[in-house]
C-alpha cells in the first residue's frame, strides 16, 4: 500500500514527468517523435483511471461518460458488454469497477505469478 506501483494513476503521472524531461532533453532530435506519442499514450490511461476511479467512488454520472470517452476503440468484448450492462443499469457500474479494482490489486491471488520452479518450458 502506498508504493508507486501499487497505484496506476501515480505510476502514470511518474511517466509523464520523466517523459516531459526526456523531451526537454531531446530537443528537436528524431526520438523525440516516440516520446511525443508515449506522452499521448500515457494521457490516454491517465484517462482511463481517473475515470474508473471516479466510476468505482460513486459517480456514474460524470464517470461513465468520461470512461466511456477514455477507452473507445481501446477494450474487447467485456468492456463493450459492460457498457451495454451500464446503459440500463449505470447503478451496477461502481461494484463492478470495485470489483475489478480489488480483483486487479497487487496481492490478489489471482495475479500471482507461479514460482519459477513451477513453469513448464515452453519447447518440450
Amino acid at each position: 500500500p502506498g508504493s508507486l506501483s501499487g497505484d496506476a494513476t501515480k505510476m502514470i503521472r511518474g511517466n509523464l514527468r520523466v517523459y516531459d524531461k526526456a523531451l526537454a532533453a531531446l530537443g528537436a532530435r528524431t526520438e523525440a517523435g516516440i516520446v511525443h506519442r508515449m506522452i499521448g499514450e500515457n494521457h490516454v490511461l491517465l484517462a482511463v483511471e481517473e475515470a474508473l476511479h471516479q466510476v468505482a467512488s460513486g459517480d456514474v454520472r460524470q464517470g461513465l461518460p468520461a470512461l466511456r470517452a477514455a477507452k473507445r476503440g481501446r477494450g474487447g468484448a467485456a468492456w463493450l458488454a459492460a457498457f451495454l450492462l451500464w446503459r440500463i443499469a449505470p447503478g451496477l457500474a461502481p461494484p463492478m469497477m470495485r470489483w475489478r479494482q480489488q480483483r486487479n490489486s497487487r496481492g490478489s491471488g489471482d495475479t500471482v505469478v507461479p514460482a519459477l520452479g513451477g513453469a513448464r518450458p515452453a519447447i518440450a
